[in-house]
């Protein structure tokens, strides 16, 4: 008889997503003023990547109807949570252009669902999170994600080569990736857990306050996904999509659940500079910034934000 799988133990939680400004409401379009939304570039991959004079060839397009290779870098974070229409995303893999051991990787399609959000656990794959800082010494820490929830995580699990894997933060077995992810989202209830999206920068303050966009009921959950391979490849090395997509019950006109209206106080500010618009706005307190972190994270149940 086979032995019955057991599940990881992580409580009930509520989950937090953090999005990108978009200057016509995450509706799952390309901004109507690429070159004047500045906020988006507070995170790094966006940042890094964002190409105005490209952006601004397909304003107000469906993100998924501009080519691969000019699609705006916020379709990848979760700038489309409020769109009606599901879309697909080309995801490609952090290493498959650099490395020779990942080289099979496939660019690997994404279903984006109508009003959903591709949640990402990032804090979940950091080594020293998921083993304690002094893995690398065979030392587990007991406060550690996989020691004190029980997932079926560890070191030895990660891929022997390339050598510079070992010194790269990010966990890279595909079995331990199996192991975080879904013990991550075992955690979220759908109908039950509430997700909270919120942004680390938007054009209406100009400090470092996070601000709270909108909060629903998680619906449902979407599975988790490998990635595609190229046919008869031969390296040992297999990973997960760190991303699943989760639908909620908020619409863009506030039903379903509690959407800030941002972009209509931000049009009163410019009318009026005298209005002060942080008795306005919802924010991140600043004790519970770790719930809200890594792009996704599990929020407490204690949170004052969930307090009915």
């Amino acid at each position: 008889m086979a032995t019955p799988k057991i599940m990881p133990r992580v409580p009930r939680s509520h989950l937090s997503v953090r999005v990108p400004w978009h200057d016509a409401g995450w509706d799952g379009t390309v901004c109507r003023a690429p070159r004047q939304n500045s906020s988006c570039l507070a995170l790094n991959r966006i940042g890094a990547a964002k190409r105005d004079e490209t952006e601004e060839r397909h304003t107000g397009q469906f993100l998924d109807s501009v080519p691969h290779d000019e699609a705006p870098p916020c379709f990848s974070e979760r700038v489309s949570f409020l769109s009606a229409r599901p879309q697909h995303r080309l995801a490609r893999h952090a290493y498959a252009r650099t490395s020779d051991d990942q080289l099979h990787i496939r660019d690997t399609l994404f279903l984006h669902p109508a009003f959903s959000a591709a949640a990402t656990p990032f804090g979940w794959l950091l080594k020293d999170r998921a083993w304690g800082e002094k893995w690398k010494k065979g030392s587990i820490d007991a406060n550690a994600l996989a020691e004190r929830w029980g997932i079926d995580s560890h070191p030895e699990y990660e891929p022997d080569a390339p050598d510079w894997l070992h010194d790269r933060p990010w966990i890279q077995g595909h079995r331990n990736q199996q192991g975080l992810l879904d013990a991550f989202f075992s955690a979220i209830e759908p109908k039950e857990s509430l997700v909270f999206f919120y942004a680390k920068r938007t054009p209406l303050l100009d400090d470092d306050q996070w601000i709270i966009v909108g909060a629903a009921k998680v619906t449902s959950i979407g599975d988790l996904r490998e990635w595609d391979y190229e046919s008869g490849a031969t390296s040992p090395i297999r990973s997960y999509l760190w991303e699943r997509s989760v639908c909620h019950s908020l619409r863009p006109d506030g039903s379903g659940g509690v959407l800030l209206p941002l972009h209509e106080l931000l049009k009163q500010a410019e009318a009026d500079p005298a209005l002060d618009i942080s008795d306005c706005i919802a924010f991140v307190p600043p004790e519970y910034r770790s719930e809200f972190s890594y792009a996704s994270e599990l929020v407490s149940q204690g949170t004052p934000l969930c307090q009915r």
